[in-house]
């Protein structure tokens, strides 16, 4: 009988140490619950134009079209957009003379090269070179040093002497921090950020879609496709 007891003793002792438990992980669950974060909504699209005057463009002049990317020459998802998806639109869109293709600075504090970088694609767009340089530093984007990026200017055809002017001078940092400044305004967060949009008088860009970040091909061909469907039916 004596060992019968001890052993409800010891059952009822862990029953309780159980129950204590449940009571106190309950206690917990209920003082901090574990809750999904709510999706942070999208930002809301520009309500005004975006200038694409003094900006770098690619296409067709009177194209109706326009994609805008905020981009940082270190991003790595900058780079694929530039390698795999940009020669695909400019050969669909933009040598057919329907789309638009525009670039502008938004150099990461977390890059290095990145400011010096986007100094150089500016420098160039002064010669008109702009999108030579693009092609090369997204590349090799592993090494935008200083004495690659003077190399690549030249052997994109630029003047080194007036190269070498610009980028000893204010000018070229201001338009990149003019153009950071403006990203900052349109709640450009990260590269490669996109505005999708129709063009204006005066390249002035009303956007019509956002995308952000490493987007496939087909959201760019979706979104294009349809915009420029809508503008047709639009202009009979």
């Amino acid at each position: 009988m004596q060992r019968w007891q001890k052993l409800l003793d010891s059952f009822a002792t862990l029953a309780i140490i159980a129950l204590c438990s449940a009571l106190t992980w309950t206690t917990l669950a209920q003082r901090n619950p574990q809750r999904t974060p709510p999706k942070r909504p999208d930002p809301p699209l520009p309500t005004e134009p975006i200038s694409l005057r003094d900006t770098a463009l690619m296409g067709d002049s009177r194209a109706a079209v326009a994609v805008l990317q905020y981009s940082d020459f270190e991003c790595p998802y900058c780079g694929v957009f530039a390698r795999d998806t940009l020669p695909v639109l400019e050969e669909k869109y933009v040598k057919t003379g329907k789309v638009q293709l525009a670039f502008k600075n938004f150099p990461l504090s977390i890059h290095a090269s990145a400011v010096d970088a986007a100094k150089s694609a500016e420098c160039a767009r002064q010669q008109g070179k702009f999108w030579e340089m693009h092609d090369q530093f997204f590349r090799n984007q592993k090494d935008l040093s200083a004495a690659t990026l003077r190399a690549s200017a030249i052997s994109s055809g630029l003047d080194a002497v007036r190269f070498d002017a610009c980028m000893s001078s204010e000018t070229s940092l201001q338009r990149v921090r003019s153009d950071q400044d403006e990203g900052k305004r349109l709640a450009v967060a990260g590269t490669p950020t996109f505005f999708i949009g129709t063009m204006g008088a005066d390249r002035q860009m009303r956007t019509v879609k956002r995308l952000s970040g490493n987007q496939p091909l087909a959201r760019f061909e979706e979104t294009l496709d349809e915009l420029l469907k809508r503008n047709t039916v639009a202009s009979r």
